[in-house]
C-alpha cells in the first residue's frame, strides 16, 4: 500500500479568515443599516402629510414629521433598522398608524370634559358626541421605500463587496 501526503498551503490563513468574517460581516451590516437610515430618514420625513392645519410648531403633523427617528438596534446576526414616529395624541396614543393605515368611522366623546369645543371655520360648535366619518389610509411610508429603493439596493451590495473582498484578503 502506498501512502501520499499532503500539505495544504494556506489553510490556516483561510480559516483565520473565517474566524474574522463574522465580526468583519457584522460591521458591515451595522454601517450599512445606517447608511439605509440615512437615506429613508429624509425620504420619510419629506413625505409625512403634516395636515390641514396651519404649519405652526407642535401642530399633529409637525410633530409626526420631527419626531421621526431610524435607529439601528440589536446587535451580531439580530440587528435591524427601527424607524420609529413617535408623535403622540395629548391622550399618550401614537397616531402615526391612523395616518398611515387610515381610520374607520368612530364616535368621539369628550374625556376630560363635559363637552367637546371645537371651531368649524368660523363658528364655534360644542357638543357632546361627533360622528368621525373616518380617515382615509395615506401610505407615504411605501412611496418613500419605494423612492429610496436603488440607493438602498447599491448600500446592501457594497454590504456584500466588503465582506467579500475580506474573505478574499482583500
Amino acid at each position: 500500500m502506498t501512502t501520499v501526503q499532503f500539505e495544504p498551503e494556506g489553510f490556516e490563513e483561510l480559516v483565520d479568515r473565517l474566524r474574522g468574517a463574522e465580526t468583519v460581516s457584522h460591521q458591515s451590516v451595522n454601517e450599512g443599516l445606517r447608511e439605509i437610515g440615512d437615506v429613508l430618514l429624509p425620504l420619510l420625513k419629506s413625505r409625512t402629510p403634516v395636515g390641514k392645519r396651519p404649519r405652526r410648531k407642535g401642530s399633529p403633523g409637525q410633530a409626526l414629521r420631527a419626531g421621526t427617528r431610524a435607529q439601528v438596534l440589536g446587535h451580531g446576526a439580530d440587528m435591524r433598522l427601527e424607524i420609529r414616529q413617535g408623535a403622540r395624541t395629548p391622550q399618550g396614543v401614537f397616531y402615526g398608524r391612523f395616518v398611515r393605515e387610515g381610520t374607520r368611522p368612530h364616535t368621539i366623546e369628550p374625556v376630560r370634559a363635559p363637552y367637546l369645543h371645537f371651531k368649524i371655520g368660523d363658528k364655534w360648535v360644542r357638543t357632546k358626541l361627533v360622528n368621525h366619518p373616518g380617515t382615509k389610509a395615506n401610505p407615504y411610508h411605501v412611496r418613500a421605500l419605494r423612492a429610496g429603493t436603488g440607493r438602498i439596493q447599491g448600500i446592501v451590495t457594497k454590504m456584500g463587496e466588503r465582506i467579500t473582498a475580506f474573505l478574499a484578503g482583500r
